[in-house]
C-alpha cells in the first residue's frame, strides 16, 4: 500500500514577495514549491508575529477560511534550508498574528509547520521566510481537516425504532434534534436496563466487517447526549455498546465504537442523559477493511 506523495503543484512564478500580491491557493490539499534566493528583504514583512523586524527575504500566500482546521508547513523534501512560517490576518503590513514558528516539523535548523483552526470567509495570510538571514527553495504543503457539510437526516428523523432510516455505507454526519419528539421509556431498554425519560431518534447502518465510530462529539450538538447501539428486532434487540460522555466532557456528547458483522444490521439510538434533549450532529467513521 503507498502513500501518495502527492506531485508538487507549483506556485505562480515567482511566487510574490509582496505580502499585497500573494496569489490566493484554492481551498483543498495541496504543495507549493518556490524559492526565496534572490528576493528583497522587507524587514516589516513579519512584524506582527516576531515583533521585531526580519533579515531574510519571504513569499506571501493566501488561503480562505471553511471553518475547519488547515496545516501549512515545510516539512517535505522540496526545503532546502530552515525555515520559518507566519499566519496572520487582516490589512498587509497592520495585520493580526494568528501563530509563528520555527523547526516545528522536528529538526532544531530544519522546517517549519503551523496548524489553525480557520473561520468561514475569514482570508489568512502565509509568509514563508528563513530564520536568521536564511534563504533557499521550499515547498509549501498545505493539508486540511475536512468539516463535513451536513447531510441532513430525514425531516423529521423518526423517533420510533421501526422507522429508524438506513444510512449510507461510508462516512457521514448526520443532523437532528430530540426536541418536542415524544418519550418511548423503553426504547433503550436493552442497554441501560431500565427505562428512560429522554426523547430519542433511531438510525440504522449495515455492517461492513470493519470498525465504526458513532459519536456526537461536533459542534451541532447542544446538549447532554446518549447513544446505545443494539441489533436485532426493535424494542427486544441485543445491546452492543452504549455511552455516556465518551467525547471526554462530563455532561457532554457520547461515542460509540464498535466493530461490525458483514450483512448484520445495527440500530443507533440518540437521546439524552435524564430527560435532555436538543439538537445533535451524528459523525459514522468507518476504519475501512481493506479489500
Amino acid at each position: 500500500t503507498w502513500t501518495p506523495t502527492p506531485a508538487p503543484t507549483p506556485a505562480p512564478t515567482q511566487a510574490p514577495d509582496l505580502c499585497e500580491d500573494a496569489p490566493l491557493l484554492p481551498t483543498g490539499n495541496g504543495l507549493y514549491t518556490g524559492s526565496t534566493r534572490g528576493l528583497a528583504v522587507d524587514i516589516w514583512e513579519s512584524y506582527e508575529c516576531r515583533k521585531n523586524s526580519i533579515s531574510s527575504p519571504g513569499v506571501w500566500y493566501r488561503l480562505m477560511g471553511t471553518g475547519g482546521d488547515v496545516t501549512v508547513d515545510t516539512c517535505d523534501n522540496f526545503t532546502s534550508y530552515d525555515t520559518r512560517i507566519a499566519v496572520v490576518t487582516g490589512v498587509c503590513y497592520n495585520a493580526t498574528c494568528i501563530d509563528e514558528d520555527d523547526d516545528g516539523c522536528g529538526s532544531m535548523g530544519g522546517p517549519s509547520l503551523v496548524k489553525f483552526n480557520t473561520q468561514v470567509g475569514v482570508e489568512y495570510k502565509i509568509l514563508v521566510y528563513g530564520s536568521g538571514s536564511d534563504a533557499g527553495n521550499f515547498g509549501l504543503s498545505v493539508t486540511w481537516t475536512p468539516t463535513p457539510a451536513p447531510t441532513p437526516a430525514p425531516t423529521q428523523a423518526p423517533d420510533l425504532c421501526e422507522d429508524a432510516p438506513l444510512l449510507p455505507t461510508g462516512n457521514g454526519l448526520y443532523t437532528g434534534s430530540t426536541r418536542g419528539l415524544a418519550v418511548d421509556i423503553w426504547e433503550s431498554y436493552e442497554c441501560r436496563k431500565n427505562s428512560i425519560s429522554s426523547p430519542g431518534v433511531w438510525y440504522r447502518l449495515m455492517g461492513t466487517g470493519g470498525d465504526v465510530t458513532v459519536d456526537t462529539c461536533d459542534n451541532f450538538t447542544s446538549y447532554d447526549t446518549r447513544i446505545a447501539v443494539v441489533t436485532g428486532v426493535c424494542y427486544n434487540a441485543t445491546c452492543i455498546d452504549e455511552d455516556d460522555d465518551g467525547c471526554g466532557s462530563m455532561g457532554g456528547p457520547s461515542l460509540v465504537k464498535f466493530n461490525t458483522q458483514v450483512g448484520v444490521e445495527y440500530k443507533i439510538l440518540v437521546y439524552g442523559s435524564g430527560s435532555d434533549a436538543g439538537n445533535f450532529g451524528l459523525s459514522v467513521t468507518w476504519t475501512p477493511t481493506p479489500a
